[in-house]
C-alpha cells in the first residue's frame, strides 16, 4: 500500500487528466488493486471542484462530516443517530419532531456533498418503486421530499432488525428453518417481480429479521423499473459504479454490464442461500483486484456446497466447521448430507453463469425449494428411476416393508412420477420460454434498441401481440400462457377488445391442449370472464365465468382461492345485471373460503368486503353496507394499527361510503379523523393526506361550506403541483374539483378556466376515453350553461356521456347526472323533446344518488320546472316533483 504522500501524488497526477478520463487513469495506474483505487477515488472526490464525480459534485459540501445530519429537521422529523452510509447516502433513525406522538422511522437521504441529478434521481426511483409496492415483507413507504437545504430523502418504516445471515445464526436456525426463512424473502422478490422491478441489491444486510422473525426487504436504491419510459434503460455498471453494486452479492450481467432482467435476482439470491446454508462465498477471487473479482463471478464455477466441510490437517479449518454446524444446530455428518444431491442442485441451478439456464422465476426457484423439503422430485435434476425411488423410499420408508403391496405401489408411484417429472420439466421450459419472449420485449426499451425513440409498455405489448400468433404456432403451452398474461395487462388497461380476443384465443388453445378439465383452461376463462364483464359484456360473461366455476369446483372444491375469485367475479356480474338475491349468495361462497383464509389471503378478503358492501349499499340494505365497510376498517386496524396507511384509507373510504349515502354528519368525523391522521403520520406534502385533503373538501361542498371547500380544494391544488409536478393528472383532478366548488358559488367563468386548463393536462396525460375527462367535459358543459353558451356546452357534454357510458354503463350515477346536464342544455336551446326524455329520465335518479339540496340536485329540479313552463304545462310540475321524491321501489330487488 502507498504512503500518504504517494497517494497525495496519484490524486494530484489524476487531476491533471481530463475529467472523463480519470476513473480509467486511475485504474490503470493503481494496476487493478481494488483498496488503493476506492481510496484515490475517495479522495479525488474530497478535492474536486466539481463536474466530473457523477455530473457534479458540491464542493462546499463534499468535506462535511456525515453524522452532523443528527439533530438536524428532516421534514416533520428529527434525525436521531445514523443507521447506516452508502457511496451515495446514508439513512437516519428519526422521530417526529412536533412530540405530539411517537413515531420512529428510517430516513434515507443523499448523503451531504453529493447534490448529482443522477444520485437524486436515483433516491427519486427508489420513491416511486416503495409507492408501488405493498407488501408485508417489503419495508414500507412512509413520506418522502426534500430538507430546506434542498436534500432529498425518503421516509420509510423503521426496521429494528438484523441482517438474516446473523439472525440465522444467532438462533442456530436448522437448515429446513432456513431454507423456509429464505422463502418468505422469495415472496417479497417474486412480487417485486410480478410489479415489473428488480432490486438488483439482495445481500443479507439488506435483508432484516425483526424481533417476531419476520423478514423485511430493503433498500431498493439500484433497482431497476422495467415499465417506466423515464427508467426504462439500466444505469450502466462501470467500474466506478462497482461500488454501488456489492461484488459477492452481484449477478455475472451485473457487473459485466449487460441487460439486466428478473434473472439477475435469482442469481443473487442463490448467493443469499448458499451463505445461509453454508456460511461461506460460493466463489473466492485470488486477490482483491477488479479484474479478479469479475473473473470469479463471471468464469469461475461455484464451489460445491460441501466444500466448506473440507479440513485438509488444517486445525483452524476444523474449528470453523465446527462452528459452522453448531449455527445450524446439526453435526458435520449430518450437514454433509443436506449439502449435497438436489439442494446442492437447486442452488447451483439458480447460481448459473447463463441467464437462460437458471429458475425462470424466484417463484419456481421457491417451488423446488419446497419439492426438496417434502421428499419429491425437483426441477433442478435429470430424472432417473433410482432418483425416484429414494424419494419416494424416503417419503414411505414404513410403506415398502408390507411386501407385495408396496412392490405395486412403488410400480405404480414411479409411472406417476415419471409423468410428474415430465409435467414439472415442461413447465420449466415454458417458463424460461415466457421469460425469454417477455425479456426480449422489455429490452426494447433499451436506448441501444429502440434507436433514440421512447418506447411506451403499450407499444411493447401491442409487439408482443402481434408476435404471439407465431409464438402459438411453434410453442402453444407458451404461446397461451403468454396469451393470458399480456391479455390480462390489456385488460387492466381498458383495452378490453384486444383483451378479449387475446383471451379467446387462449382459452381454444389451451382446450385443444389440455380438454376442458385442466387448471390453465379454468384460468383463462376466468381472466375472460372478468374482460368481458369489464367491457360490459355481461351475458358473454356469464357463460366463460359459469363454465370457469363448474371446472374449478370439479377440479378443486369451493374451497380453494381459485373458485373464491371466480365467485367473486359472478356476484359482480350478477349485481350489474340486477340479480341481487344471486349477488349476495355468490359474495356470500367467496367469503366463506376467505374469511377461513384472511391470514393468506387478506388483500381478496378486504377487496371483496368492499365490493359486496358497494351491492349492499345499492340494493338498499344501507345498514348491512356500513356494517362491512366498518368491518374492513377494523380489520386493518388489528393487522396494521391505527396509524397505518391501509387503516386510515379503510377509514377515509367508510367516510366517502356515508357522504355518498347523504350520511354526511356521520360521515363528518371519519373524515376528520381519517386528515388528521394523515397529516400526523405523513405530513401535508405527502400524496396520501393530499387525497384525504381532496374528498374533504368535496365533503364541505356537499354540505354547503362553500368558502372551506374552495380553500382546503385550492390548498390541495397547491400541494399536488408542489408535490407531482405542475403536469401531473392529478393536478388535473383537484383543479376539476375546485371547478365544481366555484360553480356552486356562481364564479362560472373562473370555473371554466379551470377545467380547461385541467383538460389540457389531461391531453398530455390521460387517453381521451379516461373517466376523469368525462367528468372534466361535464363539469366545463356546465360552466357555459351557467354563462349563457348552452350551443358549446353539447358537444363536451355528449363527448362525456358517450365516455361514461362505454365505460360504466348506461345506469351509473355517473351517466345520470351527465344525461340532465345534457338535457339542461337541450333545454336553454329550446330542444324540448330530447331535453324532457334527459331531464325527466334523470331527476328522480340525482335527487336519490345526490340528496335532496345537493347543487346538482337543485339545478336538475330548476330545469324540470323550466320545461312544464316553457312548454305551457306549470300544472304538471308539482305532481312529477311528488312522483320523483317517493323512493323507488326496491323489494323486487331485495334478496
Amino acid at each position: 500500500m502507498p504512503t500518504p504522500a504517494s497517494l497525495e501524488e496519484l490524486v494530484r497526477l489524476a487531476e491533471q487528466v481530463p475529467p472523463d478520463g480519470r476513473l480509467d487513469f486511475l485504474r490503470r495506474t493503481c494496476g487493478g488493486e481494488l483498496p488503493l483505487y476506492q481510496r484515490a477515488v475517495e479522495a479525488l472526490k474530497a478535492r474536486s471542484s466539481g463536474g466530473w464525480w457523477d455530473d457534479n459534485i458540491d464542493s462546499a459540501e463534499s468535506a462535511a462530516d456525515p453524522r452532523a445530519v443528527v439533530g438536524t429537521r428532516i421534514g416533520p422529523y428529527r434525525a436521531v443517530k445514523r443507521l447506516g452510509e452508502g457511496g451515495m447516502g446514508e439513512v437516519v433513525l428519526a422521530e417526529r419532531a412536533d412530540e405530539q406522538f411517537s413515531h420512529r422511522v428510517a430516513v434515507k437521504l443523499v448523503r451531504r456533498g453529493v447534490t448529482s441529478r443522477q444520485v437524486q434521481g436515483r433516491l427519486k426511483l427508489e420513491r416511486q418503486i416503495l409507492a408501488t409496492l405493498d407488501h408485508p415483507n417489503i419495508a414500507k413507504l412512509l413520506d418522502g421530499g426534500t430538507t430546506a437545504e434542498g436534500v432529498p430523502y425518503i421516509v420509510m418504516e423503521y426496521i429494528d432488525g438484523v441482517p438474516i445471515d446473523i439472525y440465522c445464526d444467532e438462533h442456530a436456525l436448522t437448515i429446513e428453518a432456513r431454507i423456509r426463512l429464505f422463502q418468505v424473502v422469495c415472496s417479497a422478490v417474486h412480487y417485486a417481480h410480478r410489479n415489473l422491478i428488480v432490486h438488483r441489491d439482495l445481500k443479507p444486510s439488506n435483508i432484516l429479521i425483526n424481533a417476531d422473525g419476520i423478514p423485511k426487504l430493503l433498500d431498493f436504491g439500484i433497482a431497476k423499473v422495467l415499465d417506466e419510459r423515464p427508467f426504462g434503460h439500466t444505469l450502466a455498471v462501470t467500474q466506478a459504479d462497482i461500488r454501488l453494486l456489492t461484488p459477492d452479492h452481484a449477478s455475472p450481467e451485473q457487473v459485466r454490464g449487460d441487460p439486466i432482467t428478473t434473472a439477475s435476482d435469482v442469481y443473487v439470491l442463490g448467493v443469499l442461500l448458499y451463505e445461509l446454508l453454508t456460511g461461506h462465498k460460493p466463489f473466492t477471487a485470488s486477490g482483491n483486484r477488479l479484474s479478479e473479482i469479475e473473473r470469479a463471478i463471471c468464469e469461475l464455477p461455484p464451489l460445491p456446497l460441501d466444500s466448506v466441510l473440507q479440513t485438509g490437517n488444517d486445525p483452524a479449518a476444523a474449528e470453523r466447521i465446527r462452528q459452522v454446524c453448531a449455527q445450524r444446530s446439526t453435526v458435520p455428518a449430518r450437514l454433509r448430507r443436506y449439502l449435497s444431491g438436489d439442494l446442492s442442485n437447486i442452488v447451483l441451478t439458480a447460481l448459473r453463469k447463463e441467464p437462460e439456464r437458471r429458475y425462470g422465476s424466484v417463484e419456481q426457484f421457491s417451488a423446488d425449494l419446497s419439492r426438496y423439503l417434502a421428499n419429491m422430485p425437483i426441477a433442478a435434476r435429470s430424472d432417473s428411476v433410482g432418483y425416484r425411488t429414494r424419494k419416494f423410499l424416503r417419503r414411505h420408508v414404513f410403506g415398502v416393508t408390507t411386501g407385495a403391496l408396496a412392490v405395486l405401489a412403488l410400480i405404480v408411484f414411479t409411472a406417476v412420477t415419471a409423468l410428474q417429472a415430465r409435467r414439472i420439466e415442461r413447465e420449466r421450459v415454458k417458463a424460461d420460454q415466457v421469460a425469454s419472449f417477455l425479456t426480449e420485449l422489455f429490452e426494447r426499451s433499451d436506448p441501444s434498441q429502440a434507436r433514440g425513440n421512447d418506447v411506451t409498455v403499450r407499444e411493447i405489448l401491442d409487439v408482443g401481440a402481434a408476435r404471439i400468433e407465431s409464438e402459438v404456432q411453434r410453442q402453444p403451452e407458451t404461446g397461451a400462457s403468454l396469451l393470458t398474461t399480456i391479455g390480462t395487462v390489456y385488460t387492466n388497461l381498458g383495452e378490453y377488445d384486444r383483451a378479449i380476443a387475446m383471451l379467446e384465443r387462449a382459452v381454444k388453445v389451451r382446450r385443444e391442449l389440455y380438454g376442458e378439465r385442466h387448471a390453465e383452461v379454468v384460468q383463462s376463462r376466468e381472466r375472460l370472464g372478468e374482460a368481458l364483464l369489464e367491457k360490459r359484456l355481461l351475458a358473454e360473461a356469464d357463460v366463460q365465468l359459469q363454465q370457469a366455476l363448474r371446472t374449478s369446483l370439479d377440479l378443486f372444491g369451493e374451497q380453494h382461492i381459485q373458485s373464491a375469485a371466480i365467485l367473486h367475479s359472478l356476484g359482480r356480474l350478477r349485481q350489474m345485471q340486477e340479480r341481487f338475491g344471486e349477488s349476495r349468495a355468490f359474495f356470500d361462497r367467496s367469503l366463506a373460503f376467505l374469511d377461513a383464509h384472511s391470514d393468506r389471503y387478506f388483500d381478496e378478503l378486504t377487496i371483496t368486503l368492499n365490493d359486496y358492501a358497494i351491492l349492499l349499499n345499492y340494493v338498499g340494505d344501507v345498514a348491512a353496507a356500513q356494517h362491512m365497510f366498518e368491518r374492513v376498517l377494523q380489520l386493518n386496524q388489528a393487522r396494521y394499527g391505527a396509524d397505518h396507511p391501509e387503516t386510515t384509507t379503510a377509514m377515509h373510504n367508510l367516510a366517502v361510503a356515508l357522504e355518498q349515502q347523504g350520511k354526511l354528519e356521520q360521515a363528518r368525523p371519519y373524515f376528520v379523523e381519517a386528515l388528521a391522521t394523515h397529516r400526523k403520520v405523513f405530513g401535508t406534502d405527502s400524496a396520501a393526506y393530499i387525497a384525504a385533503l381532496s374528498s374533504y373538501g368535496r365533503f364541505l361542498r356537499r354540505t354547503h361550506e362553500l368558502d372551506e371547500s374552495e380553500r382546503v380544494s385550492r390548498e390541495a391544488v397547491a400541494l399536488r403541483s408542489s408535490n407531482s409536478g405542475a403536469g401531473h393528472y392529478m393536478v388535473g383532478y383537484s383543479m376539476v374539483n375546485l371547478a365544481t366548488v366555484l360553480l356552486d358559488q356562481g364564479k362560472a367563468a373562473e370555473a371554466q378556466r379551470e377545467t380547461l386548463a385541467a383538460l389540457k393536462i389531461y391531453d398530455k396525460t390521460l387517453p381521451r376515453s379516461h373517466m376523469y375527462v368525462a367528468t372534466a367535459l361535464r363539469t366545463l358543459g356546465l360552466s357555459l350553461i351557467d354563462q349563457g353558451k348552452a350551443a358549446q356546452a353539447e358537444a363536451p357534454l355528449r363527448e362525456a356521456l358517450e365516455i361514461q357510458q362505454q365505460r360504466v354503463g348506461a345506469n351509473s350515477p355517473q351517466v345520470t347526472l351527465t344525461r340532465a346536464a345534457l338535457g339542461g342544455a337541450l333545454l336553454e336551446r329550446r330542444s324540448y323533446a330530447e331535453a324532457e326524455l334527459l331531464l325527466l329520465s334523470s331527476y328522480p335518479d340525482v335527487l336519490a344518488s345526490q340528496g335532496h339540496d345537493d347543487s346538482m340536485t337543485v339545478r336538475v329540479r330548476t330545469w324540470v320546472e323550466q320545461l312544464f313552463t316553457q312548454t305551457g304545462r306549470p300544472e304538471a310540475v308539482a305532481p312529477y316533483l311528488a312522483r320523483a321524491a317517493v323512493p323507488r321501489e326496491r323489494a323486487s330487488r331485495q334478496p
